[in-house]
């Protein structure tokens, strides 16, 4: 934590500080902008120091939603979710081929000894 007395704090030379912020929904970045060099004027005359006090807005960072890093987070988890549902289908898959392929076999061997497709595969007719 940074420890600053009165007297650092009032001697405001030397020092460029930047602030950042949110536009409320419906104020345009020029509204911003004449808002901010009202507020520096007014500095500038209450101002003992006489130092250069400017106020700008950039209008390609006022856009709001370019980038929303919690969006792009959730398409990510939504996506890598989806990439485990489609790996444990294709298990499921192999699985099933692999039972079905054990199973041959056994199967024609039934029907060559004279039971129905349906009683070889466990149906009731």
């Amino acid at each position: 934590m940074n420890y600053f007395d009165a007297a650092y704090l009032q001697n405001r030379t030397g020092r460029p500080v930047t602030v950042l912020g949110r536009l409320k929904p419906g104020v345009t970045p020029q509204q911003a902008t004449e808002n901010l060099n009202a507020i520096a004027a007014q500095l500038a005359r209450v101002s003992k120091d006489r130092h250069r006090i400017a106020a700008a807005v950039d209008p390609s960072r006022t856009s709001g939603d370019a980038g929303d890093v919690i969006r792009d987070f959730l398409y990510s988890v939504a996506g890598l979710a989806l990439l485990v549902l489609v790996a444990a289908c294709a298990n499921l898959a192999t699985l099933f081929a692999a039972r079905a392929s054990d199973r041959s076999r056994e199967l024609a061997l039934r029907v060559a000894l004279g039971a129905t497709v349906g009683d070889s595969l466990g149906t009731d007719d």
